[in-house]
């Protein structure tokens, strides 16, 4: 196995060496960045390790949660083995696969290239800062960019090698990246996309060109589909009219509706006769017989990870849809703490909360009736142009310069005519394309972390471009070796991070405060095992105090009749964990009607309810 592993990947002493170096350095710069910023857990951080700290204590159920994914939290169970302090267990998981990162980057960009190049282009993504923040950060983007470059490593030996073995690798690769984010759904899709687009290709390009040309299938599929569209749309007339009682137009569409209908089962008929013809089928099926394997392998590697996880959340949560939930939550993020309809309770307490997750709760059921097609249409589809203008617009171009997109032209032009790498760069480039694509539309907000996993495909770019000039004979070989230095030492001087975990902390100055320790300090000593009111979960992390979350409350008497309901002892308001919709407990900190201050310190209020 070892010796196969050499072989595929090309491994010799100087890749394990430079492979080592790097790693050391990257983890160096990632662990002196940890060393001088301070952070505490905060929210989802808080609910990650709650989840782990259960997990580890015997409580496994608490792993299984409707919208927290488990790989993270599992990762902290097993660095909680070496790490006693859950805070540092959750940094120490996103360092060292922040670190790990190289691993994957290096063998893709040696792959392209050669080993000088890479080791150049990982030591500048290892001190670009983005991906160094993301790396002392306590949250899923470290863990989750890893597994997604490491899909693509073996998903680029699959498509490269008709390998079924790095096929099935790159599936359940897959399957851990859907386990770490639910952004993880994008790559079998995007891969599965890919290889359908091009076994078309294959198949039109191959066999059926001159047949298509010489019987005019092509015109006449045209008509058809072109007829089947027709029907589509006097459907949706017909439904209009019913609602509208427009019985005359419902008359004019019955009577050539069944014709309609004949006419396109007759086309379909027709066409597929004219296109698949057997011989045909039989060439075209031994071509493509390679590549829906490997499709099939993956997809079972996917379901090998991800069905057993979902088997088992299915059989806690016995009958509830969670994607339309899922869809739902994020249409209502904006309003994810109003009450349900008796105020019982709110969204993000049935569906967030660690020990309170209840997907079955009557509010998500009542949520869920007033969302439809097209209202998800009208929230998701419209704004995605905005969402792509924001990313685009102020991350993308960020994190990349004018050269590279430059250079991309000639890098598109060289993938085209290259017939050695064609294949996986498109792949390469195409799946990236389409994650990115589907996380700008479908993400809860247009957060610059959302995209740190595509920063490593900036400087790719760039190299492919610089070989796409060389191929075109407009580089010498020496001068193409000169030109990626001058390019990658560009980034160097281009870059913020050249020397900043050496002299500076990360500029995270939302998790700077320490009082959230502080808070949770005094709760060990005062509230043990009683419920606080908060946004977040970090309030409550060390104390063990269950988090109830704020509510939408439109006044002072409808929070404190929500908390006695709930049986809350105390009310968290602080800058950033606020009781946000009644903001005069932290603006105007004093001894309020059925409230008492009993913790007034760097700029935390802690109210008792009477």
């Amino acid at each position: 196995m070892s010796n196969q592993f050499k072989h595929i990947f090309g491994l010799t002493k100087v890749d394990y060496f430079f492979i080592f170096i790097l790693f050391s350095v990257t983890f160096y710069i990632r662990y002196a960045a940890f060393t001088t910023t301070p952070l505490d857990l905060f929210s989802d951080d808080a609910i990650y390790m709650s989840m782990a700290r259960a997990f580890s204590e015997g409580n496994f159920e608490r792993i299984l949660h409707p919208h927290w994914q488990p790989l993270y939290p599992l990762m902290g169970v097993i660095f909680h083995f070496f790490i006693s302090d859950w805070a540092l267990v959750a940094r120490f998981v996103s360092i060292v696969f922040g670190s790990l990162l190289i691993i994957p980057i290096y063998l893709l960009v040696k792959f392209i290239t050669n080993r000088f190049i890479s080791a150049a282009v990982i030591l500048y993504l290892a001190l670009f800062s983005p991906l160094i923040e993301s790396s002392t950060n306590p949250l899923t983007g470290s863990l989750f960019t890893f597994i997604l470059w490491l899909t693509l490593l073996f998903l680029w030996k699959a498509v490269g090698f008709r390998s079924k073995k790095f096929a099935f690798f790159g599936g359940t690769a897959a399957g851990l990246a859907l386990l770490t984010r639910s952004e993880g759904i994008f790559l079998p899709f995007s891969f599965i996309m890919f290889y359908f687009f091009y076994i078309l290709i294959l198949v039109f390009n191959t066999h059926l060109r001159k047949r298509i040309v010489r019987d005019k299938v092509f015109l006449h599929a045209t008509i058809k589909i072109l007829l089947m569209v027709l029907i589509l749309l006097l459907y949706i007339s017909t439904v209009l009219a019913m609602k509208n009682n427009m019985l005359f137009v419902i008359g004019l569409i019955n009577v050539g509706f069944v014709y309609l209908i004949s006419l396109s089962l007759l086309s379909f008929i027709y066409v597929s006769v004219a296109v698949i013809h057997y011989n045909v089928f039989v060439k075209v099926y031994e071509q493509v017989r390679p590549l829906v394997i490997i499709i099939m392998l993956f997809m079972i590697g996917v379901m090998a990870i991800y069905f057993p996880y979902k088997f088992a959340l299915n059989k806690k949560f016995f009958g509830v849809p969670f994607f339309e939930k899922a869809i739902n939550l994020q249409l209502r993020s904006g309003n994810a703490f109003e009450f349900n309809a008796d105020q019982s309770s709110t969204w993000a307490q049935d569906f967030w909360g660690v020990r309170t997750a209840d997907p079955h709760a009557k509010v998500l059921e009542s949520s869920t009736k007033k969302y439809n097609f097209f209202l998800i249409y009208d929230i998701y589809l419209t704004n995605a142009f905005k969402r792509m203008t924001i990313f685009i617009g102020d991350y993308i171009f960020k994190y990349s310069n004018f050269l590279e997109w430059i250079l991309l032209i000639p890098g598109i032009i060289w993938l085209i005519k290259n017939p050695q790498r064609r294949t996986q760069l498109l792949f390469l480039f195409s799946t990236l394309a389409i994650i990115f694509i589907g996380i700008a539309v479908f993400a809860p907000a247009a957060n610059e972390r959302y995209i740190y996993w595509l920063t490593p495909a900036f400087p790719i770019m760039a190299i492919v471009g610089i070989y796409g000039l060389y191929d075109f004979g407009l580089l010498k070989p020496t001068y193409r070796a000169v030109a990626v230095f001058l390019l990658l030492f560009y980034f160097f001087a281009r870059s913020d991070s050249f020397f900043y975990p050496f002299f500076l902390p990360i500029d995270n100055s939302a998790r700077k405060e320490n009082y959230i320790t502080d808070i949770d300090y005094w709760f060990m000593k005062n509230n043990p095992k009683n419920r606080v009111m908060a946004i977040h979960e970090g309030v409550g992390f060390y104390s063990r105090s269950q988090v109830i979350y704020t509510p939408m409350a439109k006044n002072l008497p409808e929070l404190l009749d929500y908390a006695k309901k709930w049986q809350v002892l105390y009310i968290v308001a602080h800058s950033r964990e606020t009781t946000r919709w009644v903001e005069f407990l932290f603006d105007e900190p004093k001894d309020y009607p059925g409230l008492q201050i009993v913790y007034y310190k760097n700029g935390a209020v802690i109210y008792r309810v009477l």
